[in-house]
């Protein structure tokens, strides 16, 4: 069962700042607590939404593809079953400053070993899906494990979670949230846009 985290935690703190829930376990535990912290419907899943969970789109993970331009202040990715690792990449790129991604997960000791629809796209001849490793999957595992400033809640720990999800608004960004070389790179642009002449901006 999740904690509820103190007050002042860091990963509740930098307003602005888009947040990583884990959620790890079985399946319908994972989807137990992401309804115990929601406050408003999801705005996107990719996966199978489960009947009765609150969501204003449901898509395929692939889909994630098509959308990229956009933006939406909560979505979650659920990979049981299924982790396509491109769709997963463009789905981060759709969140927006302020906004909560949730990644539900199988747990971490069976997931790279678990059947997943996409290890026939990584399989090359003549190797057979199941006898794909799994590396990929061991390395965003130990990087979300190390990330201190993701949120992640497993089956059987006493995690403890801070936030909250969905306010019925979505977040906007505040002054000052900007690092020196994105306020750099932002006037640069601002300046070009707005110079009569058309100049080249290259930003490295």
């Amino acid at each position: 069962m999740l904690k509820p985290a103190k007050t002042g935690s860091s990963s509740c703190a930098a307003p602005g700042h888009r947040q990583l829930l884990v959620l790890c376990g079985e399946r319908n535990w994972c989807l137990r607590q992401l309804a115990r912290v929601l406050d408003a419907p999801v705005d996107l899943y990719f996966g199978a939404a489960p009947a009765g969970l609150a969501v204003r789109r449901n898509l395929p993970q692939a889909a994630a593809r098509q959308l990229l331009g956009g933006e939406t202040a909560t979505l979650v990715f659920d990979a049981h079953g299924e982790f396509d690792a491109d769709a997963f990449g463009a789905a981060c790129g759709l969140l927006m400053g302020g906004g909560v991604f949730v990644l539900l997960t199988p747990d971490f000791a069976q997931w790279p070993g678990a059947p997943d629809r996409q290890k026939k796209n990584l399989a090359v001849y003549p190797h057979a899906p199941e006898q794909v490793s799994g590396r990929y999957l061991r390395r965003l595992i130990s990087v979300i494990e190390s990330d201190p400033f993701c949120q992640l809640a497993r089956q059987g720990a006493a995690d403890q979670l801070c936030l909250r999800i969905g306010s019925g608004k979505h977040p906007s960004l505040p002054a000052g949230s900007m690092t020196a070389d994105q306020q750099r790179a932002v006037a640069a642009i601002a300046r070009v846009a707005l110079h009569p002449r058309k100049l080249p901006l290259v930003l490295v």
